[in-house]
């Protein structure tokens, strides 16, 4: 397997793109490889021993020069995580909500050890752990308080995938958030169609499955449109690609982008997604629709009534 290979693996969970992407490897750039590295929902040192991996297979000076800002910026992460003078805060989080903690530790070895001792007092949640790492003359907020200077995002067994650092300390901006924060924003070329009806499942970061439409299928990050299920019954548009792809996305999920785990699906709709059913009949017959739909949602808030998408419109 070349490494090239072993890095589309980490795509697997959306099997219609991985294929794609795997008879289609022109359409990549190196730096599309890394950026799946960087956001792939693996262990820190995983992502440190592709990217090292990646790097032998350099063209580009310029490419390389990313490499190694991205390579830097996690030897930095994992340094300060083996810290033996830092304060460690580890809380549970579910749907861009708290539902547990903080748990004080004076190493991540300890949070590591806790964790699995946690879940033998009840059953394990779809949820996933942000650690935060706080020193010694850190910076502070304006009260006074102790502000993180890492925070880290760790599957349920406290496997840690990802990180964001205090912005006052970044080194890289782009290629620090390239770990967590910007990793939900995966750019890829895809190859999904209008009219798709989609499987979205991010967990533990989402903890459920949800289900959008697509409605226009572009290029660039913000090309790939879709429609969801929004509150008080009204139908909302996102990009897929910046995981807007249900109810309340920005507060969700901070990491996981939707590309590691979308599967174009024919199944048996959520009665919320039923109106999907006959306008996926529509937009794969006549695509130029979704753009005729896209301009009524721009003149309405980008927030449609059911009423204008139901069965009777079209």
């Amino acid at each position: 397997m070349t490494i090239f290979e072993e890095i589309l693996g980490l795509l697997s969970g959306s099997p219609e793109l991985h294929a794609y992407l795997l008879a289609r490897p022109e359409q990549l750039q190196t730096t599309d490889y890394a950026d799946i590295i960087t956001g792939a929902p693996i262990a820190l040192t995983e992502k440190g021993r592709l990217l090292e991996r990646l790097s032998e297979h350099m063209t580009h000076s310029e490419d390389a020069g990313l490499i190694r800002d991205y390579s830097a910026c996690l030897h930095m992460a994992l340094q300060a995580l083996e810290s033996k003078d830092a304060a460690f805060s580890a809380e549970l989080w579910k749907d861009g909500e708290q539902l547990d903690g903080p748990y004080i530790a004076l190493s991540v070895e300890e949070v590591q050890r806790a964790i699995p001792k946690y879940w033998e007092n009840g059953d394990k949640a779809i949820a996933y752990w942000r650690i935060e790492q706080y020193r010694q003359g850190g910076t502070s907020d304006p009260e006074g308080f102790a502000c993180p200077e890492y925070t880290f995002a760790a599957a349920p067994n406290g496997e840690v995938q990802y990180f964001m650092h205090d912005p006052k300390k970044r080194r890289c901006v782009w290629a620090e958030g390239a770990f967590g924060g910007n990793s939900v924003h995966l750019n890829l070329p895809v190859p999904y169609r209008p009219g798709d009806i989609l499987e979205v499942s991010c967990d533990p970061y989402v903890s459920e499955p949800h289900y959008c439409i697509l409605t226009e299928v572009g290029d660039d990050c913000c090309g790939v449109q879709c429609l969801y299920p929004g509150e008080n019954g009204r139908i909302e548009f996102g990009a897929l690609k910046h995981g807007h792809y249900f109810f309340n996305c920005y507060y969700a999920s901070w990491y996981l982008s939707p590309l590691y785990g979308t599967r174009v699906y024919a199944g048996e709709l959520p009665r919320e997604c039923e109106f999907m059913g006959r306008l996926s009949e529509k937009l794969h017959k006549d695509p130029a629709f979704g753009k005729v739909l896209w301009e009524i949602g721009h003149d309405l808030g980008f927030s449609l009534p059911p009423l204008l998408i139901s069965p009777s419109t079209f």
